[in-house]
């Protein structure tokens, strides 16, 4: 992925991404996916933010690649009592960060590496999306175990967190810094 803007599309210079060559208009979002995994590692939420909704498959495959590597997180953290895996790694030009409940259950959010979120930030965002989870797991209506969530509830809070924690823009250099 590189970022550029494209002369020939809509508009006088559009702002877009390139994902395998092809140009995505108006990629300024940071949030690509978000995603909840299951105990067996089954998809139960997979949520395209905007213009990465073109490229489920892609981002898809992104989500499972990282599994991996959260085996080999909580391998490491097997003492600690800390949910939050953290940045797990970089592939193309996103970063995917994680999170793994008591229960087995993952987070994954993947990134475009615009700028990057503080551990704090998203420390935040997962412990809310979680949260929303348990809350979601609380409705005697929702479907049993294993099921995959569709919920609007769920669904708007996810909104709400990735817009309010996710999506903000990066804070102005202070007085004297330096460009």
């Amino acid at each position: 992925m590189s970022q550029f803007s494209d002369p020939d599309a809509t508009g006088p210079m559009a702002q877009g991404v390139a994902i395998f060559g092809e140009f995505v208009e108006n990629a300024q979002g940071v949030t690509a996916t978000v995603a909840v995994i299951g105990k067996k590692n089954e998809p139960l939420y997979l949520r395209l933010f905007d213009e990465y909704q073109t490229k489920e498959l892609y981002f898809q495959s992104l989500v499972f690649v990282s599994l991996d590597v959260i085996d080999e997180c909580v391998e490491r953290k097997a003492m600690q009592q800390d949910m939050y895996l953290g940045f797990l790694c970089p592939i193309d030009e996103y970063q995917i960060y994680g999170y793994m409940t008591n229960s087995m259950i993952k987070f994954v959010v993947v990134l475009a590496d615009v700028h990057r979120l503080q551990d704090f930030e998203l420390r935040d965002f997962f412990q809310k999306v979680h949260a929303a989870y348990v809350e979601y797991l609380l409705n005697p209506f929702a479907p049993l175990d294993g099921d995959k969530i569709k919920s609007a509830r769920f669904d708007a809070a996810i909104e709400r967190h990735v817009a309010t924690i996710l999506e903000r823009p990066p804070p102005a250099p202070g007085p004297g810094a330096k460009a």
